[in-house]
């Protein structure tokens, strides 16, 4: 017999007792007053369910039947009982989908509640409303009700904007804005239909601190999650913002930058359908760990079909590169990396291209080249849209047809004018290709750039053909990929929006890149100043992001600058100590997270006998206590971070040596964020949370006492949400720390 039950949420075994309240005690009033909505909602759904769970039934006999059809048939009816069989299964999949889904919701229908009185206007009457508040919304049918409101929906908007009751307040429906008072404000914690706490927001915060508190101090190391119960009214702000514009969210370490930027997401499919789309979303992050850390959120909230891509990977698909195109073996050169990441470089890319096209068909090899250059610009001005290879083969076949009418007129060619012959057109269209190639526009563009000479040998050298494999260094790949949009249009590669995460290491010209394939603006950048930790640091200051967009876009582009100060993910504790360390050596302009509501352990400080990233070292007794005592506190994901991979590399080594904790390290490479013992480097932990963390051997040597071994010893503290430690070897300790 063919079953689907495995692939079901285990709670669907539990739905008769988890449906069953004739058990439950109501501690308070306030419980026997909410109790009866969840037990209707849980009603509701479980009919639901029951409902589905008959029609997935029928789809597995029917499928099996089918299966009986298959064996027995031959030719074309065997073809049709398997096209027959493959839309029986992809019902089957929706079902148990279906199914998934309602179970979530009876599990944990609803986390807030507003009762709203409404003022009588010209629109509507007096009247009042209440909304339970949930991740999905859910309609009864039967009764014509609402039980749960999705939290992107307009009257959500007063839940997040107020902590408690308040009088004069407003929301903006789809028919018009409704004023009247909040009376009710209240918060729930919900888990398999029966409610573990309730949270009554009388006035002031202190209701909301609470509610706020205990989700923070359940969060456990895991892949990023949802936060529509605890969405604070500065990132609701920022998640609710309009469309059309180009954004930079700059936030503190543990602010909800990710977090943010995904419900954002989340909120623009759901208010703005008609114009963004997930299949046309991208979203840039910084590495695969961080992307498979938050592969869970936008599922979460229903939302699939968003890309989700390394700027590597995503400027490779852009240009159809294949495995023939490989970054240069080439040792890094920082002064390169620095020079072609800046926006004076971008600058005189845009500009380098325009005299090259100039020069190339000032340079045609036609008596009349004169004619292909007017036929280009002319055709350039009247459509914006047009490719530079669409309008030189446009221009082309201009010269062909205005002769053929006029040799039809006058029953001539026109002195002066040379006959465009096959051959002639054929070596024209060869010089035109061989002239827009990719790999030798740029190394043309880059030659005539005022940058280093010994800049301009290394490109030469590096971007190149050998055979069939084509090379090319990092730093190359943002101006490539610019130019190939300049050659070819982005029609193939527009998105409705896109996401840049971790944006504060990213280049001038991979910003402009993904300007250029974001619709009417909608690109936004989110990202810490403070965490440019990637060398060379490009981007010094937001403004300068915002100036090069006015320039090389428009000045009319729309633009918006958000700021966040306080972190949610550590412990006050954990950032007093790393706020007091870095201070010194700060700018006084950057800024300073401020932790709320949340203590913890103290920060422990811990001399190791030797430096524990030692190649072939015997693992120091106290680090391995320190790694015990973590892993016997339940805690999911331990970090142990180092200033480089090869560091990291060395530690992991050592720590195999060991047998309990070699049982719970994570491979050292892996794509994959899940629990155990991760050995990493501070930029591969960026943007990543862990139970606890490690800061291994800040030493002298690694962790000098400069502002870039401070940005380091930022970002790797920052990233534990419950306990930290700092190692540094006897006698070595940086003056940081």
């Amino acid at each position: 017999m063919l079953t689907f039950q495995k692939y079901l949420d285990p709670l669907v075994n539990k739905l008769g007792e988890i449906t069953d309240f004739s058990d439950v005690k109501m501690p308070s009033t306030i419980y026997e007053e909410e109790y009866p909505h969840l037990v209707k909602t849980a009603t509701v759904v479980n009919k639901q369910i029951g409902l589905q769970m008959e029609k997935l039934k029928e789809l597995e006999d029917q499928l099996e039947k089918q299966v009986y059809i298959i064996d027995n048939e031959t030719g074309d009816d065997k073809k049709a009982a398997v096209k027959i069989y493959n839309q029986i299964l992809k019902q089957i999949e929706g079902t148990v989908k279906r199914i998934n889904h309602e179970i979530s919701i009876i599990d944990s229908p609803y986390f807030g509640k507003i009762k709203f009185r409404r003022d009588a206007n010209a629109k509507f009457p007096a009247g009042n409303l209440t909304a339970y508040i949930g991740k999905f919304a859910y309609f009864d049918r039967d009764s014509q009700t609402n039980l749960v409101t999705d939290w992107r929906a307009p009257i959500a908007n007063l839940y997040y904007m107020n902590s408690g009751p308040r009088k004069g307040v407003e929301f903006e429906g789809p028919v018009g804005t409704q004023t009247g008072d909040i009376e009710q404000k209240r918060m729930f914690e919900i888990s398999k239909a029966r409610i573990k706490n309730l949270y009554d927001a009388k006035t002031g915060n202190s209701a909301a601190d609470e509610f706020l508190l205990s989700q923070l101090n359940q969060k456990i190391g895991q892949k990023l999650t949802d936060i529509v119960s605890t969405i604070q009214d500065e990132q609701n702000k920022i998640i609710r913002d309009g469309i059309n514009k180009f954004t930079i969210l700059q936030g503190v370490a543990g602010s909800g930058k990710t977090t943010i930027v995904l419900h954002r997401l989340a909120y623009l499919f759901f208010t703005h359908q008609d114009t963004i789309s997930s299949d046309k979303t991208l979203v840039i992050a910084p590495n695969k760990l961080f992307l498979d850390y938050i592969s869970g959120v936008l599922p979460s909230l229903g939302i699939d079909g968003v890309e989700t891509n390394t700027y590597l990977f995503w400027a490779k698909k852009a240009m159809k590169w294949g495995n023939n195109y490989v970054i240069s073996n080439q040792p890094e050169d920082l002064e390169s990396k620095e020079i072609k990441g800046s926006k004076d470089f971008l600058k005189q890319l845009a500009e380098g291209f325009e005299s090259y096209m100039q020069e190339v068909l000032e340079n045609v090899p036609y008596s009349r080249a004169d004619l292909l250059y007017r036929n280009y610009y002319d055709i350039k001005s009247k459509s914006s849209s047009i490719t530079t290879s669409e309008a030189l083969k446009l221009s082309l076949e201009k010269i062909k047809s205005d002769l053929l009418i006029k040799n039809l007129t006058t029953g001539t060619y026109m002195q002066g004018i040379s006959i465009l012959n096959e051959d002639l057109e054929t070596k024209i269209s060869k010089y035109l290709t061989d002239k827009t190639n990719l790999f030798a526009v740029y190394r043309s563009v880059v030659s005539n750039m005022n940058i280093p000479d010994r800049i301009k040998k290394r490109t030469l050298s590096t971007v190149k053909k050998n055979k069939s494999v084509y090379t090319y260094e990092f730093e190359d790949l943002a101006p490539l990929t610019i130019l190939y949009f300049m050659l070819n249009g982005t029609t193939e590669s527009q998105k409705d929006y896109v996401i840049v995460d971790e944006a504060q290491d990213m280049s001038f010209s991979q910003i402009y890149s993904l300007f250029m394939v974001s619709k009417k603006d909608n690109l936004m950048l989110a990202g810490d100043l403070a965490q440019a930790i990637k060398q060379p640091n490009n981007i010094k200051d937001w403004i300068e992001v915002f100036d090069v967009v006015k320039e090389l876009v428009s000045q009319d582009t729309p633009c918006e600058y958000h700021q966040l100060n306080k972190c949610y993910r550590a412990t006050i504790e954990t950032m007093e100590y790393i706020t007091s360390k870095i201070d010194p050596l700060f700018p006084k302009t950057f800024l300073r997270p401020q932790a709320v509501l949340r203590h913890g352990e103290k920060v422990e400080i811990i001399e190791t006998e030797r430096a524990i990233n030692s190649p072939n070292s015997q693992v120091d007794n106290l680090l391995i206590n320190a790694i015990r005592k973590e892993l016997s506190t339940n805690r999911n994901t331990i970090a142990i971070v180092a200033r480089t991979f090869e560091f990291a590399k060395d530690i992991y080594d050592n720590l195999k040596k060991v047998k309990d904790i070699a049982e719970n390290l994570v491979p050292i490479e892996t794509d994959n964020y899940g629990s155990g013992i991760i050995v990493t480097s501070v930029a591969n932990a960026k943007g990543l949370e862990f139970d606890s963390v490690i800061i291994a051997d800040v030493n002298k040597d690694s962790y000098d006492n400069t502002f870039e071994a401070a940005r380091q010893f930022y970002v790797a503290g920052t990233r534990a949400l419950h306990k930290l430690y700092v190692t540094y070897p006897k006698g070595d300790k940086s003056e940081i720390i």
